[in-house]
This record gives structure tokens, C-alpha cells and sequence, in this order.
């Protein structure tokens, strides 16, 4: 009888620590589930991470290609004002020029002027001149 009850006794003890080691699995599962959740919860961000990485990244090359558009286009900008400036410098020296020409054009004309009135006031003084001779030719004839 002692020994019955020793074996049930140590049948009542397995018992325990099989119901315990049981109750130790359920619990290790229960936190494995946790553990499983945490873990494609992770995932789940990690996804959305990339996708908001890869959002970032698309928005700052659509930045450095804008970035990169605008500077060839104030180049192309700077280019044409260069260019417009040598026309504009380019102008100023052909009018200068022009205005030189008839600057001297009108110094020439000026001359002419002169030299027309000179000519006019040697031809009135001959035509005098031819007057005189005629009276003293019809005097002496």
C-alpha cells in the first residue's frame, strides 16, 4: 500500500508537471503568436518605409532633373542677353560711324556751300568785269 501510494504520488507529480509543462507550452506558443504578429507588423512598415523611400527618392529627381532643366535654361538665357548685348554694342558703333559720316558729310557740304558762293561771287565779279569791258567797247566803237 505505501508503495501505491508512493507511485501514485509520483504519478500525481508527473501529472503536475505535465499539466505545468502544458500550461509552459501554451504560453510559449501564445507568445510565438505574439512574437509572429510583431514581426509581419514589422514587415508591414518596413514595406512602407521603402515605398515612402522610394517616393522621396523619385520626388528629389524630379527636383534635380527640374533643378538641372532651369539652370540650362538661364545658361541659354545668359547666352542670348551676351548675345543681344554685342548686337546692341555692335549698333552703337555702326550709328556712331553713320553719325561720323554725316558729320562729315555736312563739313563737306558746308564746303561746298563756300566754295559755291565763292565761285558765284567770282562769276557776278567777271560778269562786272565783262560789263565793264562791253560799256568801254561800246564807248570806243
Amino acid at each position: 500500500e505505501e508503495r501505491m501510494r508512493e507511485v501514485e504520488g509520483r504519478e500525481e507529480e508527473a501529472r503536475r508537471e505535465i499539466a505545468g509543462a502544458q500550461g509552459a507550452e501554451v504560453a510559449l506558443q501564445a507568445q510565438l503568436v505574439h512574437v509572429q504578429e510583431m514581426l509581419k507588423e514589422a514587415e508591414r512598415g518596413r514595406m512602407e518605409a521603402e515605398v515612402a523611400l522610394n517616393s522621396q527618392l523619385a520626388a528629389f529627381d524630379s527636383v534635380q532633373d527640374s533643378k538641372e532643366e532651369s539652370k540650362r535654361d538661364l545658361e541659354n538665357v545668359q547666352g542670348r542677353l551676351e548675345r543681344a548685348e554685342q548686337k546692341a554694342l555692335d549698333a552703337e558703333v555702326a550709328l556712331k560711324g553713320q553719325l561720323a559720316a554725316q558729320e562729315a558729310a555736312a563739313e563737306i557740304e558746308l564746303g561746298l556751300k563756300r566754295q559755291l558762293a565763292a565761285a558765284e561771287a567770282k562769276l557776278e565779279e567777271a560778269d562786272g568785269k565783262v560789263q565793264v569791258a562791253v560799256e568801254v567797247l561800246k564807248v570806243e566803237v
